[in-house]
């Protein structure tokens, strides 16, 4: 039960901040927003950075990097997941938005491919199934609990709904993670999380809007560190 702390956590934010949304309506001002969005990418730098800073293999941290993002940008996964949120969107929203059913489908939907369609649902996951180590997804927590606060008051009480896939999906990949954790050892558990911490880097990069980092591209840099740890000369 321990390692589905971060999601649990994580859907219990949602719904908090989609309840505090919904008793303030219009009443946040869009400068203490940006305020905050700031705060919290400089928090998942640095939750990044000292997982990265773990790493006993430099070397290999570069050539996954390279490696992954080589194969994720051949591969467009960035393009392909973004293709995906839209054509999800399409697909469930066929009521106008402004019509009550198609406010709440608009809430749920939107909310939910934010919260679930990004890379640190899935590195929060794979630390949480890994490692046990829920630090991506406790500030995922943080994160999505403040953004719920604004989609609430805009999109409505479909907001509040969408923990529930949120916690389905973080769930599902954790406990996928944790089955494979047989076969992790601690050197390998380091050097992925450390890879796992140069992404959450990039998050935080992103949302200081200094740099557009398609950080989906570099998810293969996981898988890379992992499989060349199982070789013989790994």
């Amino acid at each position: 039960m321990g390692i589905f702390i971060g999601s649990l956590i994580n859907a219990v934010a949602i719904i908090v901040g989609g309840l505090a949304g919904l008793a303030v309506q219009k009443g946040i001002q869009k400068r203490f927003e940006s305020l905050l969005m700031d705060a919290l990418a400089l928090v998942i730098f640095l939750i990044g950075l000292m997982s990265a800073l773990k790493t006993q293999n430099i070397m290999l941290m570069v050539i996954s990097l390279a490696a992954g993002g080589l194969i994720g940008e051949a591969l467009r996964l960035e393009d392909r997941l973004h293709d995906l949120a839209l054509s999800a969107e399409k697909r469930f929203l066929p009521a106008p938005a402004n019509s009550g059913e198609g406010r709440l489908a608009a809430g749920l939907v939107h909310a939910s491919l934010v919260f679930c369609i990004g890379s640190m649902a899935i590195i929060g996951s794979l630390e949480s199934g890994l490692a046990g180590r829920h630090d991506t997804l406790l500030a995922k927590a943080l994160l999505d609990g403040i953004i719920a606060v604004f989609f609430a008051a805009s999109l409505g009480p479909g907001v509040i709904l969408s923990a529930i896939p949120v916690l389905i999906y973080e769930g599902a990949m954790t406990a996928g993670a944790a089955a494979l954790s047989n076969l992790m050892t601690e050197p390998m558990l380091i050097e992925i999380s450390a890879v796992g911490g140069i992404l959450i880097m990039a998050i935080g990069i992103n949302m200081s809007r200094l740099k557009e980092i398609k950080v989906v591209n570099l998810l293969p840099s996981l898988i890379i560190t992992g499989f060349w740890l199982l070789l013989p000369i790994g």
